[in-house]
């Protein structure tokens, strides 16, 4: 039979399309955790959108030199400003006022190292400052520094400033691994190397992330145990980032508990499909097909959608019967499904088009 060229192949059979897995924001401990605007799904902080021009002028504003009083109540001040700031930026950068927010958050992490720096804690530190009554106050204040200065390499990266962007994120690397080897009684050793893990997917240096996020792994498991909501999200870290590699078995064999396998199964037919593997493809969509009619039962869109998947791989093969007796069980799931679903008119009219194709050849 002649090959078909792509023009040929009906529309809905040749836009199946994935949603690739992503890196998670993981764990509970939120005082440790990096966010590099990266995928958001949190509102920004409440109090962002009542700022006004007033807070903006009065950032721009702020002094080359802080001046540090050397005491805990002004320390507490600039850490209060500076939370105003990285709000303030935050806002910004919602808003896509990218140079707006630039200020906001290098202000934000000025104001924070003036009292960092003077801490008796600071690594190499020559300062005799500490807080009174929270021991744990300058570790956190050290993170939400470290989190403001990857936002302002994601500021810099959506600028197209990429030079600037991969100095910060080296930068972010060096300081995330001097607080994992502090030995701080107030470290997450494994949200540290989680925080790693996502720089590097930054730099686009995936196999230093998978390492990162598979050490962040050892310290979840041994901390909340193997079924944990901790350790799921570890793996599916993991997975994501076999991804990007193009390593599907990887990310089908990151065993978390909580991947949809037949979902997984589906991506790695994709991935074959899109290198014109379609023999693999086949056997990967078929496979899905086994878990999606287990978990939804034989008559369901999961299981109609796998079906027009496998289709669209036989018709690449140039096997037109295979293709059409399959689309046909897919025709029936949506029948049973919705029968006055655009689904069920789209496939009858895709089996009608390639026969009257297959007819004229």
């Amino acid at each position: 039979m002649p090959r078909k060229e792509k023009s040929t192949v009906p529309q809905h059979l040749d836009d199946v399309n994935i949603s690739a897995p992503e890196p998670v924001d993981d764990g509970n401990d939120v005082d440790d955790q990096i966010d590099f605007h990266e995928d958001r799904e949190d509102p920004v902080d409440q109090n962002a959108s009542k700022f006004d021009m007033n807070l903006t002028e009065l950032i721009r504003r702020l002094p080359e030199d802080i001046q540090w009083q050397g005491d805990e109540t002004n320390a507490r001040e600039l850490l209060h400003l500076a939370g105003l700031c990285d709000s303030a930026g935050d806002h910004n950068f919602e808003n896509r006022e990218f140079n707006a927010a630039l200020v906001s958050y290098l202000h934000s992490s000025r104001l924070r190292e003036a009292v960092l720096s003077n801490c008796s804690s600071f690594p190499n530190g020559t300062g005799n400052f500490s807080f009174s009554e929270d021991d744990s106050l300058f570790h956190t204040e050290y993170m939400a520094n470290i989190n403001t200065l990857g936002k302002v390499a994601a500021v810099c990266r959506d600028m197209s400033d990429v030079r600037s962007a991969e100095e910060i994120w080296s930068h972010l690397l060096e300081l995330l691994r001097g607080v994992f080897l502090s030995g701080s009684p107030y470290l997450n050793k494994g949200q540290i190397l989680s925080d790693i893990g996502l720089v590097h997917i930054e730099r686009r240096e995936l196999r230093e992330a998978a390492s990162a996020y598979e050490q962040s792994l050892v310290f979840r498991v041994s901390k909340y145990g193997n079924f944990s909501e901790q350790v799921a999200k570890t793996l599916e870290s993991i997975a994501a980032v076999y991804y990007r590699m193009n390593d599907v078995t990887g990310v089908f064999l990151s065993g978390s508990p909580y991947l949809d396998k037949s979902q997984i199964l589906s991506d790695i037919g994709f991935v074959h499909r899109e290198r014109r593997e379609f023999r693999e493809a086949a056997s990967a969509y078929e496979q899905s097909l086994v878990f999606r009619v287990s978990k939804y039962g034989n008559f369901s869109e999961q299981v109609a959608k796998t079906l027009e998947s496998i289709a669209a791989v036989y018709y690449r093969m140039n096997d037109v019967t295979k293709c059409i007796i399959i689309l046909q069980g897919a025709l029936a799931c949506w029948r049973v499904v919705d029968l006055d679903s655009e689904n069920f008119e789209r496939v009858r009219n895709d089996i009608e088009a390639i026969l009257s194709q297959s007819n004229r050849t």
